[in-house]
């Protein structure tokens, strides 16, 4: 790649080159020569040499101080193309041929240059310090340079390097550089701009930043910039990079007085951007990151915020805004004023309570991925926070509906027979149910429903159900194989014997203890320490178990845990036949083994306490 500086030691100083007097018909431009045109003389000389590639297009754009001027580029060839060149930014004029001969491009003129435009491969080697001295406006594209310096432009207010690649450009001296644009356009098919850093703390007057790669698929290498010295900036666009970091400007009062209108940084891995500093946002374009903070403090009434495919949580908007975007993320909570014309917030994680209500026409809600974890133990199920919603801001709420189903699909609970609404989101459980779950939906937002976490009810009627324990208990002709687990409420696992062992009995009707019906007579062996007839509880809480067993008088019960014997029942015995409970403190994750030595124990289920 080429390096070029401005006022490097190419540069041609004034009067290097002589003046002359030639009839008008051999006008020789590569010499100081007066020339007259439409009865005024003018001084021709020149301006810039510059390098190209012999048959690539080539073409220079020019803008004079002077009402206008007469300019001329020699293409290589040693044949001049001519033209006016006008001061106004509306009539600059382009010269555009083809690289001749060995890629000399020469360019002539007689005043002062506010407007130099180069484009094809063209890069400058020399140029006449007194002609672009003054210059405001640089543009290059479609060239490949290993630095660009233009440092010593002290009037350059505007410079553009597009469609090419760059390593490093160096703009510590323009103090008075407002707009900076470095892009590649999406139809750009060369390199990436290698371009990974820029100094930009002396750029106080900076207004409008461009540094935008060509696409997703083919991004720049801009890893990180800092803005915090640029407190003028209203409009920055930071597209298609592999930005990590960016720092936004401290106190900033934005040079159109309007406030920070304009902020684009879509594709690049950003995962944190703060607008806490930032006056009056107006349009935010973050897609496509690895955002999982932003923050806005001062939004204005038409802000746009696109905030899509992004890890953000929860976001906040503190004030009503235009647009808010906010697909393909994580979000759990969106707190906002309003949204008055758009919000789309597909494929989150927004429930009927978090998804907020707008004036906007057009909301997406689809694709939300949330669970309600119901919170055990309960006496009374509460589900108000889910049992309204609404869609359309200062409308009336839309109630929620509850549905409750078995696991397996095969029964939906029927109100007064197997569940009693107490109010509206709160309810009462009437019958026993071994795994069930609910299902919510509201008609403020057609085709969106939620479901519960899976849970038991343990206690039937009008006692208190899902609440502070959980009950196994065997019911008439109940049979279980040796190894056979149930799990209780999600707090305790009941296992019979052991695997490879006879099957327990069927139950048999007996209400000789409170609150069972039935118990096991065993498995037609014998208990012990080995094996025979016993009865593991795995717990998966800590709390206290009161197991309903038959004991035969005389026999030894024990009940081990995690393979030692508990004091309290370390061989125990009754003088006469037990039909009775016994009560012990449990560890969360511990299994305790119930038996009795040299007879078959009985057994009705247990109580699980919560603690």
């Amino acid at each position: 790649m080429k390096k070029f500086s401005f006022f490097a030691s190419l540069m041609l100083a004034a009067g290097i080159f002589a003046s002359c007097s030639i009839d008008d018909n051999a006008i020789d431009f590569k010499e100081d020569t007066v020339i007259e045109h439409e009865g005024t003389q003018y001084t021709v000389g020149v301006v810039a040499t510059l390098i190209g590639t012999p048959g690539q297009e080539v073409s220079v754009t020019a803008g004079t101080y002077a009402d206008y001027d007469i300019y001329g580029v020699d293409f290589g060839d040693g044949e001049i193309i001519t033209d006016s060149v006008f001061k106004t930014n509306t009539k600059l004029t382009t010269f555009t041929s083809t690289v001749k001969g060995e890629g000399l491009i020469t360019v002539y003129g007689n005043s002062s240059v506010w407007y130099l435009g180069l484009s094809g491969q063209a890069v400058p080697t020399s140029y006449d310090q007194r002609k672009l001295v003054r210059i405001q406006q640089l543009v290059m594209s479609n060239m490949a340079l290993d630095e660009l310096n233009v440092d010593a432009l002290d009037s350059l207010r505007l410079l553009s390097f597009n469609n090419g690649q760059v390593n490093s450009i160096n703009v510590t001296g323009n103090a008075l550089l407002s707009n900076l644009t470095i892009k590649n356009d999406p139809t750009y098919e060369g390199p990436a701009n290698p371009l990974a850093a820029i100094d930009l703390s002396q750029n106080a007057e900076l207004a409008e930043l461009i540094i935008n790669g060509s696409s997703a698929e083919n991004p720049g290498n801009l890893t990180s910039i800092d803005l915090s010295n640029n407190s003028k900036l209203n409009s920055v666009q930071l597209n298609n990079q592999k930005l990590a970091n960016v720092v936004l400007p401290t106190n900033q009062v934005p040079a159109n007085g309007k406030g920070f209108w304009d902020f684009w940084a879509q594709n690049n891995q950003l995962t944190a951007v703060d607008f806490s500093k930032s006056a009056q946002v107006r349009n935010v374009h973050l897609e496509n990151n690895k955002l999982t903070s932003v923050i806005f403090t001062d939004v204005k009434s038409n802000a746009a915020i696109y905030v899509s495919d992004n890890e953000l949580t929860s976001l906040v908007i503190p004030g009503a805004v235009k647009t808010i975007e906010a697909q393909n993320n994580e979000l759990e909570s969106i707190s906002i004023v309003d949204a008055t014309s758009t919000l789309k917030v597909d494929n989150n994680h927004l429930t009927f309570s978090k998804l907020p209500a707008i004036s906007g026409k057009t909301y997406t809600y689809e694709g939300q991925e949330a669970t309600i974890e119901i919170a055990l133990p309960f006496k009374q199920l509460d589900l108000t926070v889910e049992g309204k919603a609404t869609k359309v801001k200062d409308e009336a709420a839309t109630p929620s509906t509850f549905t409750f189903k078995s696991v397996d699909g095969d029964k939906v609970l029927v109100e007064g027979d197997d569940i009693k609404t107490d109010e509206p989101g709160k309810f009462t459980f009437l019958r026993v149910n071994d795994a069930i779950y609910g299902v919510i939906t509201n008609d403020a937002f057609p085709g969106l429903e939620f479901k519960t976490t899976e849970f038991a009810i343990t206690t039937e009627g009008a006692k208190p159900v899902g609440g502070g324990e959980a009950i196994f208990a065997l019911n008439e002709g109940d049979v279980y194989t040796s190894g056979q687990s149930a799990n209780v409420n999600g707090v305790a696992t009941i296992t019979f014997g052991e695997e490879g062992g006879a099957d327990f009995g069927a139950a048999a009707a007996n209400g000789s203890v409170e609150g069972y019906t039935a118990f096991s007579n065993g498995n037609g062996t014998n208990g012990n320490k080995a094996g025979g007839t016993f009865y593991t509880i795995k717990t998966e809480k800590e709390g206290t178990i009161e197991v309903a067993v038959v004991l035969n008088a005389g026999k030894s019960f024990y009940i081990e845990e995690d393979g030692t014997a508990l004091a309290d029942y370390n061989g125990i015995s009754v003088d006469t036949k037990y039909y009775g409970t016994f009560k012990f403190d449990v560890k969360a994750g511990s299994s305790y083994k119930i038996y009795c030595a040299g007879s078959k124990l009985g057994f009705y289920g247990f109580k699980f306490i919560y603690k």
